[in-house]
């Protein structure tokens, strides 16, 4: 577990979109302070200092290799990378971990800090730093962390999210070793915007659960912690292939190999405003990412999931004719024969025939009449 830092270049080119990458993270700089200070009132452990290196690896009873692997990946948070590490650091755990940091080409100190923390923790913390950004190339961090994933579980946690509970992965590990069926244990996150302070609890369960299908609430990636191998699988077999990313696509495609479940209470907090990748796309680009991963998870999920994909997968399909063609909708329903254009009319054409299916498997979708949309 020796501290190591790994410098990877690579050969900068255009990418699928370009994004605002600083505007995001220099507002939350102005505005976080105070809000910050907000939450401390509600988990005022945040304020102390990390303990050392020696006070975290005494802790540990159990000897060996480390038993979770933390991945955090990083790009241009250099004001929120420190509640992060400060959250990995604090967690009491019997069993030895480990953190990775993998920066995506940070232009705003945020590889210094990496490197300041990985000093001071070299027996805990390896670090990945790249010299050149890897997203506009098409190549996500999901996609490296085979090969960054030591131990037999994988924990998640970006840069601009931070973990509160102490306990939270002795808890989650504790849960998977007790039930071999769960592959991806999963928590509470408190959604917070460092605009107006406002708030809101997603995922939190009153008491411990298992799934026995897909979960019916949703948990932020913050909160997952994976048995690696199956997690590995995945991203090999079905995200890199495919140049697929996010957790809608990890939470459909981890149920291949076993079930989901959750713990108790708070593990983390996801700032709304943070600045991270999704919250940096328009509401096109994030429709167009919709309809990307439904439709690759309609041809490769077991059939009996594979259905289930068709109705967020309509839903993305209209939301996105109706961006790029603000006025078809309007159409569609005056004159359904007249005045669209035809790549418009193919789409909802192919909107109404998945709606329809959608109706007969769950009783859901548009009423539709003897008159088409096209």
């Amino acid at each position: 577990m020796g501290g190591r830092t790994a410098i990877a270049g690579c050969r900068l080119t255009e990418g699928p979109m370009k994004l605002d990458s600083d505007a995001p993270q220099k507002r939350l700089a102005r505005e976080r302070p105070l809000a910050r200070a907000r939450l401390l009132d509600r988990w005022p452990h945040l304020l102390a200092l990390p303990p050392t290196e020696g006070a975290i690896i005494r802790r540990w009873t159990e000897s060996g290799p480390p038993v979770v692997t933390i991945i955090c990946s990083t790009f241009n948070q250099s004001e929120l990378i420190g509640d992060a590490l400060h959250g990995f650091l604090t967690q009491r755990t019997s069993f030895p971990f480990e953190i990775v940091l993998r920066d995506d080409a940070s232009t705003d100190g945020t590889q210094q800090i990496i490197h300041d923390f990985a000093q001071r923790y070299p027996r805990i913390i390896r670090v990945v730093l790249h010299k050149e950004n890897r997203y506009i190339q098409g190549i996500f961090s999901v996609h490296d962390r085979p090969a960054l994933i030591s131990g037999e579980y994988a924990a998640l946690c970006d840069g601009d999210d931070f973990w509160v509970d102490p306990e939270k992965l002795q808890r989650q590990v504790d849960q998977l070793r007790r039930n071999p069926q769960i592959v991806l244990s999963t928590g509470g996150t408190l959604h917070f915007s460092a605009k107006d302070s406002s708030s809101s609890i997603v995922g939190e369960v009153e008491t411990g659960v298992i799934y026995p299908d897909h979960p019916p609430r949703y948990h932020h990636t913050s909160t997952y912690v994976f048995r690696s191998k199956p997690y590995i699988d995945v991203i090999q077999r079905y995200m890199v292939p495919r140049g697929l990313y996010g957790d809608t696509v990890v939470r459909s495609l981890i149920m291949t190999h076993g079930k989901i479940a959750a713990v108790t209470g708070i593990l983390s907090v996801y700032y709304i405003d943070g600045g991270g990748m999704w919250t940096r796309m328009d509401g096109r680009q994030q429709a167009e990412t919709h309809v990307h991963i439904y439709a690759t998870l309609v041809r490769v999920l077991p059939w009996r999931r594979r259905v289930k994909a068709l109705r967020p997968l309509a839903l993305a399909s209209r939301t996105l004719v109706e961006l790029r063609f603000p006025s078809s909708n309007k159409v569609a329903h005056a004159n359904p024969k007249r005045g669209i254009p035809p790549q418009v009319r193919r789409l909802l054409q192919w909107y109404r025939k998945l709606a329809l299916i959608a109706r007969a498997l769950w009783g859901w979708g548009p009423r539709t009449t003897g008159r088409g949309a096209a």
